[in-house]
This record gives structure tokens, C-alpha cells and sequence, in this order.
């Protein structure tokens, strides 16, 4: 997706106050509304509001998804971030994320799927496979039977993907006017 769909997309679909009436994969959510359906340390700010959803062919509010939100950076220079999940009709509380740890070189992203916050370096041949960059931050979170992850890198790309039943899907990344292929 380049830059100026990006910003057209959130340009069209405007701000929302509640991350739960959301229908597309990137939105700004409004903090500062006093109506905001958002957790506490979210109150205050422009969120991102990342949705990925099971199958991404049926993106309506009734279908099973997780969200991660992104907050802006507080006064002790904390970053929120929290996910949850919507099945079978109902939201899990947001959990926040705390940083997990370091993925180690020789291992697969396929196989993280504890939710948490980790940092990666793939670098000199560190060995990680099915990463979508050399540098960065992912965040795993899960519902029963489907999991998703998100990669932050140090170049700005946000790449999805999930897992269901039938393996892991190929990451969707967006960044302005680029493309990366698995490391």
C-alpha cells in the first residue's frame, strides 16, 4: 500500500472513538472524546489501531478478530500497547504488552506464538527465518485456534499476518511505496 493510499484511507474513514466499530485494518482512534471506548492510558491521545481479522474476506464488526492499539508516547516516554480479541460475539479485555524479550538467531517467527512483545535482530546471519526485516519489534497476540503478529521495523514497514488451521498466511506490509519479501 503506498503512502497517499495510507493517508486517503485514514483521510475517508475519519477518526473513530470506538475501536469496536471498526471495518478497517488501520485507523486512528480518537482518545481525547470523553466517550472514547478505550482503555485508560489510551484517554488523551491519537491511537493506532491495527485490526487484523481470522479471514480477512469477511471484515464486518461481527467477525472474529483481534486488535492491537498503539498509544502515543506518555509522560514517562512509555508507548502503550494493548490487544484483544472479539469471538464468539464478545471482546477479551485489552491486555497490555510488555516486552517480552529477545528472539534468538536460528529460530522461526512461525513458532512464536506466546503473546507478548519481542525484539529481533537478523542481522549478520543471525538465522531468523520468516522474518519480514532485519530489525524490529514483534507483537503476538491469539484467540482459540488463530494467532497473529505484527512486525514494527526499524524502517517505519508494519507487516500482519495470522495463523489459522491451515498454516500461516503471507505478511501484509505497509509501508510507503515498498515491498519486502520474507529475510
Amino acid at each position: 500500500m503506498t503512502q497517499s493510499a495510507i493517508v486517503k484511507a485514514l483521510a475517508n474513514n475519519g477518526y473513530s472513538n470506538n475501536p469496536d466499530t471498526l471495518t478497517s485494518s488501520l485507523a486512528i482512534v480518537n482518545g481525547w472524546d470523553s466517550s472514547a471506548n478505550v482503555p485508560e492510558d489510551f484517554k488523551g491521545s491519537l491511537n493506532i489501531c491495527i485490526t487484523v481479522w481470522t479471514y480477512p474476506t469477511n471484515m464486518t464488526t461481527t467477525s472474529e478478530r483481534m486488535q492491537m492499539m498503539i498509544g502515543n508516547i506518555g509522560a514517562a516516554f512509555t508507548c502503550p500497547i494493548a490487544y484483544r480479541a472479539y469471538t464468539s460475539g464478545t471482546w477479551s479485555n485489552w491486555v497490555f504488552a510488555n516486552r517480552n524479550s529477545q528472539i534468538l538467531a536460528n529460530t522461526n517467527f512461525d513458532s512464536y506464538t506466546t503473546d507478548g512483545v519481542y525484539g529481533y535482530s537478523n542481522a549478520s546471519g543471525n538465522g531468523i527465518k520468516n522474518a519480514p526485516a532485519n530489525y524490529g519489534t514483534l507483537v503476538v497476540f491469539h484467540t482459540t485456534g488463530a494467532y497473529a503478529q505484527l512486525s514494527i521495523d526499524t524502517a517505519g514497514t508494519i507487516g500482519t499476518r495470522s495463523y489459522t488451521s491451515s498454516g500461516w498466511s503471507a505478511w501484509n506490509l505497509y509501508n510507503p511505496d515498498k515491498t519486502k519479501a520474507h529475510v
